[in-house]
């Protein structure tokens, strides 16, 4: 099939509708009442969840402003990307539910409902809309082989001739961490009440919370860091017990930069600060401030070195072997989840230790020469527009970082040209 990608603000209504037949209303309130109220438990989740779960957070606000106002929100050129994102997804989605047959349909059906009733989300459904999406864009018949036939990818892509494999791979970036981000944030939760007396009776302060493996679960261990981060704070000194953990204390300049006004820094303001302050470009960190007067930010750090790279590569590498026919080029189109934007963007930019290390090892292997590429997907883009006066048009348009295997026979088909491009 081919889906078409612009969709006319005026349709909405009746994708939302369609969308509601594929999966009920009350189970998207559900899954939104859920993730509200594990926020609610611990407000540091609030940017992992909008990021983790974006469909379903945006889902959340967006029927709230069409409850207050009877319309859907209008997306702006450089605003409400998010709501794009949902947008798009629940026209691809409702476009491509319709011209599967009726037993695809009711995989499709599960798929969904499955998403909203577990911790993975619809970020996997989500991809795979996407990637359809731009297979489209870019000249392909789009099949959904395996909700139709129970093969083991996702599309087989027909081009003048060309059969594509492709499979959507939804990894987590934390595998291989010795501190995952869910553990980081639960630790920032405990020691909350220390920090909120650091910035508003002792001022700014940097705060260093050094482990010597990985950060574990278990609700003692996790109390006794916390207490040593709280008396650390208490004392105003460095403490530290041995086979548990360090914390240091350290000067932090809030200049004239984001802790000078109301709201949080952005991740990217965070990561820099970070950076500048503990030297260290990927650490999980949080910051709470008093606009222009105190700030806190606090890192978690092991002695132990991490291994990103190792614990992507394991995911990707079982999807590369066992996922595709051999017959044909294959495409492993992958998102990374847990990671921060900052993380992300430090994966992307290290082409011989980062993504492009991973895609080295990958196409290596003797058993995956049919891998063609593998690309790690990038959040998609709306491109706007007007078709006349008062109505609003948008368009999927986006980008992956697609990594070629040098010495593939299709490495340079003009076929597979515009694969991902703008």
């Amino acid at each position: 099939m081919r889906i078409e990608s612009t969709t006319h603000r005026s349709e909405l209504p009746k994708i939302f509708r369609q969308m509601f037949e594929i999966a009920p209303l009350n189970l998207w309130r559900r899954r939104c009442e859920e993730l509200t109220e594990r926020e609610r438990y611990n407000s540091f989740l609030g940017r992992y969840f909008d990021e983790k779960y974006s469909v379903e957070r945006t889902f959340s606000r967006v029927v709230t402003y069409r409850k207050a106002t009877g319309r859907y929100p209008k997306i702006s050129e450089t605003q409400n990307h998010e709501i794009f994102k949902l947008y798009s997804f629940a026209s691809t989605l409702t476009r491509v539910y319709a011209n599967l047959s009726s037993q695809a349909q009711a995989r499709l059906r599960g798929a969904v409902r499955d998403g909203l009733n577990s911790e993975p989300g619809l970020a996997p459904v989500a991809l795979e809309m996407s990637v359809a999406t731009h297979l489209s864009n870019a000249g392909f018949d789009v099949d959904f082989v395996d909700l139709e036939s129970h093969l083991r990818f996702d599309f087989l892509a027909r081009k003048q001739g060309l059969e594509l494999e492709v499979d959507c791979k939804t990894a987590s970036g934390d595998i291989g961490r010795s501190v995952h981000r869910r553990r980081a944030l639960e630790l920032f939760r405990l020691i909350r009440p220390a920090l909120e007396t650091q910035v508003y009776e002792h001022g700014s302060k940097a705060i260093l919370i050094l482990i010597a493996d990985s950060l574990h679960g278990a609700k003692e261990y996790m109390r006794e860091l916390s207490d040593l981060v709280t008396q650390s704070l208490w004392k105003q000194q460095d403490l530290a017990i041995p086979g548990l953990g360090a914390v240091k204390l350290s000067t932090l300049e809030i200049g004239n930069g984001p802790f000078h006004r109301a709201g949080e820094p952005s991740e990217d303001e965070l990561a820099q600060i970070v950076l500048r302050t503990f030297g260290t470009p990927n650490a999980h960190a949080i910051s709470m401030h008093r606009p222009g007067t105190a700030a806190v930010v606090a890192v978690i750090q092991s002695k132990r070195s991490d291994k990103v790279l190792d614990g992507v590569y394991r995911q990707l590498k079982l999807s590369a072997q066992r996922q595709f026919s051999g017959r044909n080029p294959a495409l492993l189109v992958v998102r990374l989840t847990d990671l921060t934007s900052a993380q992300l963007n430090q994966l992307a930019a290290d082409h011989s230790n980062g993504l492009g290390g991973i895609c080295n090892r990958l196409f290596s292997g003797q058993t995956r020469q049919h891998l063609y590429g593998v690309a790690f997907f990038a959040t998609a883009q709306p491109v706007m527009g007007l078709r006349f006066p008062g109505a609003q048009v948008f368009d999927e348009r986006g980008a992956a970082l697609l990594f070629r295997r040098d010495g593939h026979p299709c490495v340079d088909d003009p076929r597979l040209e515009r694969l991902f491009s703008s």
